[in-house]
């Protein structure tokens, strides 16, 4: 047994363990958590080839994948809240060498109670916002007050009463914290801070339920309810600018239906409203076109509804606990939520462009989170929620009412945890199919035959028409010998003359496949095809969309018994003005199946037709089927092609 009777030993023994538990501490905080297994830094990838990303993830959180094809600069998203370890996607079309990816942990958030006001109104609180800078927030009430609170302060800011037996159901901020809009009665009001008094507007069948307000359009909108009232409830679209009624109506299948909430999407292109009969109802505003839902079955009352910050979803909450996503514009329903133990939700909002909620109800609990992946935390407040809010994924906002009595607010603060993130640089590659035509002529010892690209997408051959040739040719050093990666002539802007020499035999009597690098401004990969060759004399290339190979005069014998069979293969156009048709007028041989696909400059085929017999034959297509512009014919079998191009003018 061991006794230590000194303060010395103590300390030694002491510091000691100070110092291991640094370094233990010290290797945790550099582990990574998150790890991308592929791809890995320089990777080759492939433009429209699909990559099967996998990571490891020691944590086991939802993570998200980017990428930035501006080294990092943005990041563009691939997925967000992805559940497992891999993820399949298919590389787009970019203008750059390489490519950055990031996988990334979902933020967790955690809340922190900033600021809870058990008295905020003297009775129930209808709705709330934050200002645009995120430093007000406001509050209405059914005391017939708005008040207007200072954040920093934690105090009242503004109030303002305004004077009558009726209730004031909504406001809006306006402009700033200077001017709301609200809504008391059956009539929307202006309220200016500088005068401190307010500006009637315009009047509304029965009680004005709710304000909606959009500054970029300069617009509001309100919506009317009242219990068994038959004479049609309506909405009403209002101008600020030009102070008057723009539209008055309602859903005309549904016209007793009463409206509690209504909201226009970020831009204002569309403004949503829901009501007693659970039908969702969009208003495209620019369009002057409404489209509605068919009415639910079961307990009636949509009550709250909120635009996705991107504009394609729209979501609404419902009295029975059901929480439903739309597809915009068509509203086809993306998923329902069952809450069964939630009934009564009040208030539904989108915090953030991930597509998180916000969301409570009577039942005293709100929500927060990925609703999609069920990542959601509840808080129970300890009072009927009435309305959400939300500022930027940094403030929550609840507010409600203890049973019909005092209007309670809290303020939540979001604090965020820091993720876990790995990065990689990949290389970007386009595929290229370089197919050898038919024999265009022969001067002295040399033949020339024309080299057509093409590069593939979803098994198509697409004529590679739309990227200009800038940058440098390299092909594998085993078959081909470059002088230079530099061009020995540029010809125009996208043609470009190289020189280099053929290094080893190739033995097979077969046109043989070589993959070669070609950067044209993009990095593409490029099948091309050469007859065996007993030379290594020079050979100079021509690289453009209707390239040319010059082979010198060992190989012209070789060459011209595999080309053959492309002799007599050609292809015309008539594309007169005055006629109607197109006219296709084509010779093949006779020992090949041929195609023939007409494509427009986009690379989409607008005919396709198999060629089974051998013998000219010509076609015609009407023009009208085409819209104006560019499009390309090309006949071809398995070697050998030909290509026109004509023009649609109307």
């Amino acid at each position: 047994m061991i006794y230590i009777n000194s303060r010395k030993n103590i300390s030694i023994i002491t510091l000691i363990c100070l110092i291991v538990a640094f370094c233990f501490l010290e290797k945790t905080e550099v582990e990574a958590q998150i790890k991308l297994i592929y791809p890995q830094n320089e990777d080759t990838l492939f433009v429209t080839e699909d990559i099967n990303f996998k990571w490891e993830n020691e944590a086991g959180n939802l993570v998200s994948l980017f990428y930035s094809d501006d080294n990092g600069t943005n990041w563009k998203l691939i997925a967000d809240k992805i559940i497992s370890d891999t993820f399949t996607w298919q590389v787009p079309y970019l203008s750059h060498k390489n490519i950055l990816f990031k996988i990334e942990e979902n933020i967790s958030s955690d809340l922190k109670k900033l600021w809870h006001n058990d008295i905020a109104h003297s009775q129930e609180i209808r709705n709330c916002e934050f200002s645009e800078n995120g430093k007000h927030l406001l509050t209405s009430g059914t005391d017939g007050y708005f008040r207007i609170w200072d954040i920093e302060q934690q105090k009242i800011h503004t109030e303002f009463r305004h004077y009558t037996n009726e209730l004031m159901y909504s406001a809006q901020f306006w402009n700033g914290i200077d001017t709301v809009i609200y809504s008391i009665g059956n009539k929307v009001w202006m309220w200016n801070r500088t005068t401190n008094s307010a500006e009637y507007l315009f009047p509304i069948n029965d009680h004005a339920f709710f304000v909606a307000t959009n500054e970029r359009t300069r617009k509001i909108a309100v919506c009317s309810h009242l219990d068994g009232d038959t004479k049609g409830n309506t909405v009403v679209l209002y101008s600020m600018d030009d102070r008057k009624e723009l539209k008055r109506f309602n859903n005309p299948e549904l016209p007793e239906d009463d409206y509690y909430r209504c909201t226009f999407s970020p831009s204002g292109k569309y403004l949503a409203f829901v009501g007693y009969y659970k039908v969702l109802n969009v208003y495209d505003v620019e369009n002057d076109k409404l489209k509605s839902t068919v009415s639910e079955p079961g307990t009636n009352v949509f009550w709250g509804v909120d635009f996705s910050f991107d504009e394609q979803e729209v979501i609404v909450s419902g009295l029975d606990g059901t929480i439903r996503r739309y597809a915009l514009p068509d509203l086809l329903k993306i998923k329902e939520y069952n809450f069964a133990s939630e009934l009564h939700m009040r208030s539904i909002k989108y915090t953030n462009d991930k597509n998180d909620v916000l969301f409570g109800g009577l039942s005293q609990n709100f929500y927060y989170g990925d609703l999609d992946n069920n990542q959601l935390t509840s808080v129970n407040v300890g009072y009927q929620i009435t309305d959400v809010s939300s500022f930027d994924n940094k403030y929550y906002l609840i507010t409600g009412r203890k049973v019909y009595k005092e209007g309670k607010f809290t303020l939540f603060e979001v604090a965020k945890n820091e993720p876990t993130s790995d990065t990689i640089k990949t290389n970007i590659f386009y595929k290229v199919t370089a197919q050898i035509s038919d024999v265009k002529a022969k001067y002295g010892n040399k033949v020339i035959f024309p080299l057509n690209f093409y590069h593939t997408y979803n098994n198509e051959n697409i004529p590679f028409n739309k990227i200009n040739i800038a940058g440098e040719i390299v092909f594998p050093s085993k078959v081909l010998d470059f002088q230079s990666n530099a061009p020995k002539q540029i010809l125009n802007d996208s043609e470009y003359v190289y020189d280099f020499n053929v290094k080893y035999i190739l033995t097979e009597d077969l046109f043989e496949e070589f993959n070669a690098r070609v950067i044209l401004g993009n990095v593409i990969s490029v099948p091309i095809y050469f007859k065996n060759c007993y030379s290594d004399n020079e050979m100079v290339l021509i690289d453009t969309i209707s390239g040319k190979l010059e082979i010198e005069n060992e190989c012209i014998e070789a060459i011209n018994r595999n080309i053959s069979s492309a002799k007599g293969l050609s292809l015309e156009i008539e594309n007169d003005i005055q006629n109607k048709d197109l006219i296709i007028i084509a010779n093949v041989p006779t020992d090949d199946k041929y195609f023939l696909n007409i494509y427009d400059i986009n690379g989409n085929v607008y005919e396709q037709q198999q060629i089974l017999q051998a013998k000219s034959f010509s076609l015609n297509i009407q023009k009208e089927r085409f819209p104006q512009g560019s499009y390309f014919v090309r006949l071809s079998s398995e070697y050998h092609s030909v290509m026109k191009k004509f023009v649609i003018v109307k």
